[in-house]
């Protein structure tokens, strides 16, 4: 994929995690990796994921996810949803 799709799709897709809680339960204070790798497995497997990804696009969303967390608190966002 071109890094610009790359960097697309990994917005949408750490915004559909976010949404659906596919990071929860936080381990470390961080995104649930094994999870959010979980969801989209069974969303790809399912035909629920409407766009494709690959194992860039993924980190890159957990690396967004991991970085809204530590911005805005780890024990925030275990209390209360972020807003997306």
């Amino acid at each position: 994929m071109k890094q610009r799709v790359v960097t697309e799709t990994a917005g949408i897709l750490a915004v559909d995690i976010l949404r659906n809680d596919f990071h929860r339960p936080l381990v470390g204070g961080k995104a649930n990796q094994e999870n959010i790798e979980d969801q989209i497995t069974i969303g790809i497997l399912s035909g629920g994921l409407e766009y494709e990804v690959d194992q860039e696009v993924v980190d890159l969303a957990i690396i967004v996810i991991n970085d809204l967390l530590e911005t805005h608190g780890a024990k925030n966002a275990d209390s209360t949803r972020l807003a997306t």
